[in-house]
């Protein structure tokens, strides 16, 4: 069920972790975040590294007494080659950036 808030992307998904449901602390997700929350010398778990994680965790870190981040989902990535790259590519990448766009 999507809340009136929502955007399409910002679906909400929480984990199926065993237990989650009985814990005692805050749950949130990043498309409804609590800011009433004080998160100040709390443990803190982060679960994800996608676009939101990488926005949250540097804003909250400070704050917080220890933060743990958990990757559900490995990133997809293009296998690199292993090869050096040749200085006079790395000149043009920097002058032609969608150059390296694979």
């Amino acid at each position: 069920m999507r809340h009136p808030g929502d955007r399409g992307l910002a679906e909400l998904k929480l984990p199926d972790i065993p237990g989650l449901i009985d814990f005692a602390g805050p749950v949130m997700h990043t498309a409804r975040w609590d800011y009433g929350v004080d998160l100040s010398g709390r443990r803190v778990g982060v679960i994800g590294t996608g676009a939101s994680s990488i926005q949250v965790v540097p804003q909250i870190a400070p704050l917080v007494k220890s933060l743990e981040v958990f990757q559900r989902t490995p990133s997809w990535v293009l296998p690199h080659s292993g090869h050096a790259i040749m200085e006079r590519t790395q000149r043009m990448f920097k002058r032609l950036p969608l150059a390296n766009a694979r």
